[in-house]
C-alpha cells in the first residue's frame, strides 16, 4: 500500500534538526529588537539562531557588572541548546570596561561551557582587519558624550578614527526605531567627513543596518562593517563555516 503524501511529509519533517551546518548563540541585551531579526535574515540555509536575554544598559558600573554576571548564567543555559559559538550582543559594554575585559569574559564562558565565544568588541575589531582597515569613519546612534569611548576602543585595537557621526540617541529603548534609510544617511554624513577613509563602521547591535550596507558599499566606494554583521561573520567562522553570503556587504560575501 502506497504511503499518504501527508505521512511522508510529516516522517521528513521529524528528521530536520534545525541548525545542521551551525547553531549560533546569543547573549543579547534586554532591549534590543533588532540582532535576532538580521541574523535571521543573513543566515545561510542550515544555520541556526538562538538568544539569550540579559539585563540592559552600561551604567551606572553596578548595573554592568550585574549584566555581566547575568550574561555568564545564561551562556551556561545556553549552552544546553548545543550551540557551537556564542556571541556576547553589546559593544557599549567594551566603552564602560578596562582593556581586556572582553578575552577575560570569553575566558570565563569558554571554560564553564566549552563552547567558542567572541564579544561585539572582538567581532568588529576582527572585521576591520579581515578587510584591510587602518583609519575609518564611523556612525553611531548613541550619543557623542561617548564618542571618547568609541575613540579608544579603536585607538587601543590599532584603528585610527578619522570622523564620528552620532544620531544622539540617549534612550536604549528608542535605538531600534530608526530604519535602515536613517543608518544609510548617518553613513554617508560620516564618510563625507574623511572621505580618504579605509572603512565605514556602524555602531549598535540595535540599530538596522543590514539593507543599508551595499548600497553604502557602492556608493562610497570601500568596506561597510556593522556590528550585527561583524559579529554573524565572526560565529560562521568560529562554528567552522567559510560559506559566502551575499547581499550584506564584502565582508561576509568576501572574506
Amino acid at each position: 500500500m502506497a504511503e499518504h503524501p501527508n505521512d511522508v511529509e510529516s516522517e521528513r519533517s521529524e528528521r530536520i534538526v534545525y541548525g545542521w551546518r551551525a547553531r549560533i548563540g546569543l547573549l543579547i541585551p534586554s532591549n534590543n529588537a533588532v540582532i535576532e531579526p538580521e541574523f535571521a535574515r543573513m543566515a545561510p540555509e542550515g544555520v541556526a539562531v538562538y538568544g539569550a536575554r540579559v539585563l540592559c544598559g552600561v551604567e551606572p558600573p553596578e548595573r554592568l557588572d550585574q549584566k555581566l554576571r547575568e550574561a555568564e548564567k545564561q551562556a551556561a543555559r545556553l549552552a544546553d541548546t548545543r550551540v557551537d559559538v556564542m556571541a556576547y550582543a553589546c559593544l557599549a559594554t567594551s566603552f564602560f570596561r578596562p582593556e581586556g575585559w572582553s578575552e577575560d569574559f570569553c575566558r570565563q564562558v569558554e571554560g564553564a561551557t566549552g563552547i567558542p565565544c567572541i564579544t561585539a568588541e572582538s567581532a568588529f575589531l576582527e572585521a576591520l582587519q579581515a578587510v584591510g582597515a587602518k583609519q575609518v569613519t564611523v556612525a553611531t546612534p548613541q550619543p557623542s558624550s561617548r564618542n571618547a569611548h568609541v575613540e579608544g576602543m579603536f585607538r587601543r585595537a590599532g584603528f585610527e578614527v578619522r570622523a564620528i557621526r552620532s544620531l544622539e540617541i540617549s534612550d536604549i529603548t528608542e535605538m531600534n526605531r530608526p530604519g535602515p534609510e536613517v543608518a544609510y544617511g548617518l553613513g554617508r554624513e560620516a564618510d563625507r567627513a574623511a572621505p580618504d577613509a579605509d572603512a565605514l563602521c556602524i555602531l549598535a547591535t540595535d540599530f538596522r543596518t543590514i539593507e543599508a550596507i551595499e548600497p553604502l558599499e557602492r556608493d562610497v566606494g570601500k568596506p561597510v562593517i556593522t556590528n550585527n554583521q561583524a559579529i554573524f561573520w565572526a560565529c560562521l567562522r568560529r562554528a567552522g563555516l567559510q560559506a559566502a553570503v551575499g547581499g550584506y556587504g564584502r565582508l561576509l560575501r568576501d572574506s
